[in-house]
């Protein structure tokens, strides 16, 4: 008894037929719905279903297997609508939030499906370049521990020092990111941009005022309040007071803790002067020398030179009579411009009086003294 497997064959043929046109057209449909996304899937399935249908007399098994594939290419549809989804919002937010990423992130890679004879397809969608995104909230985002201060002085220096800055989980330091820190120059509110491998993050940090009233204590000040940079005073904020010479300021009014700088923190302090007396030299309240000691400021080959000093105005009769052996020459400064009547007069050696340039009442002329408004002759030295 002869077998006839013509039919058989002709069975095998057909299902051969469907399954490649099934598959081809799940090939096609991934780059029809790539190319024009909402297309792809009515196209796709329709010829698929016309090419299961157009061999209705296949056996089960055949048939079976077809509409197994056909599955797969329902699944690979699916899959390709969530890639398409996860551009579009990528590419949204890119508009909303520019230099910002966000990377596609699929399940781990899947099997579709498994039809009747054991065939499996596996598809895996790949996550973005986790190198150059930045993932809200994931594990590759690039974050940062710790906090910066919000009363930086005005001109001071901000460190990332208490900043632990993490990316991959892992600890980088600030000096392997690009970090941009703004000027502190002004008063205000700001952000610290740091950049590593693509990824971004904003430290904030804020910048005042530190404000000092100046106590004058004793002296008088061009202003009772001003403003520290970089958490010190500035060198222009000199007083002065009659007699006396200005050594620098105080945190307390008995001038025994020396002001250098503030803490960060003390953004309203309140400053003290301190004084001493000329060098080598006593002068009252009203800024007159009325003694001299020779203590720091000896007299150098006869020559004894008046305090220099905004707060020096003058000289009282008598002041200098316990040098007067010892005194052969005296220089004025510019802003000495009252010796009193009795002073030069009582130095039997002197023989020759210099006076500063820019004094507005003396002036000097072979070492005598004379008035620079009316040109009179005011003393000739004893000794000459």
């Amino acid at each position: 008894m002869g077998l006839d497997f013509k039919p058989v064959m002709t069975r095998v043929l057909k299902g051969v037929l469907v399954a490649a046109s099934v598959w081809i057209t799940a090939s096609v449909v991934s780059k029809e719905e790539a190319m024009n996304p909402g297309t792809g899937e009515s196209f796709g399935l329709e010829t698929a279903r016309e090419s299961v249908g157009r061999y209705p007399g296949v056996g089960s098994e055949v048939t079976e297997e077809a509409h197994s594939i056909l599955k797969l290419m329902e699944n690979r549809i699916v899959l390709a609508k969530a890639v398409l989804e996860e551009k579009e919002n990528t590419a949204l937010n890119e508009t909303e939030n520019p230099g910002r990423k966000l990377s596609i992130e699929m399940a781990a890679p899947a099997v579709i499906s498994e039809g009747a004879s054991g065939v499996k397809e596996v598809i895996t969608v790949p996550a973005a370049d986790k190198e150059s995104s930045d993932t809200a909230g994931g594990e590759y985002e690039l974050t940062f521990d710790g906090s910066l201060p919000m009363d930086y002085c005005v001109g001071s220096t901000v460190e990332l020092s208490d900043i632990t800055l993490m990316y991959r989980g892992g600890k980088i330091m600030p000096e392997d990111a690009a970090v941009k820190i703004p000027d502190t120059g002004k008063a205000g509110n700001y952000k610290i941009s740091v950049e590593y491998k693509g990824c971004k993050a904003e430290i904030p940090f804020g910048v005042v005022d530190y404000k000092v009233h100046l106590n004058g204590n004793g002296g008088s000040c061009t202003t009772d309040m001003a403003y520290l940079t970089d958490y010190m005073l500035e060198e222009t904020a000199v007083p002065v007071r009659p007699g006396k010479e200005f050594v620098g300021w105080y945190r307390d009014e008995a001038c025994t803790i020396p002001f250098e700088r503030a803490k960060r923190g003390e953004t309203e302090l309140e400053l003290y002067a301190g004084w001493k007396e000329y060098t080598g030299f006593l002068c009252d309240d009203a800024g007159y020398i009325t003694s001299y000691t020779g203590e720091g400021n000896r007299i150098t080959d006869g020559l004894l030179v008046l305090p220099d000093r905004e707060g020096c105005v003058g000289i009282r009769a008598g002041s200098l009579d316990g040098f007067a052996e010892e005194i052969f020459e005296i220089y004025v400064p510019a802003g000495i411009t009252d010796i009193e009547p009795g002073t030069l007069e009582n130095l039997p050696l002197l023989f020759y009086i210099e006076v500063d340039s820019d004094n507005p009442v003396y002036e000097s002329r072979e070492g005598l003294l004379y008035s620079r408004t009316d040109g009179s002759l005011i003393l000739r030295p004893a000794g000459r």
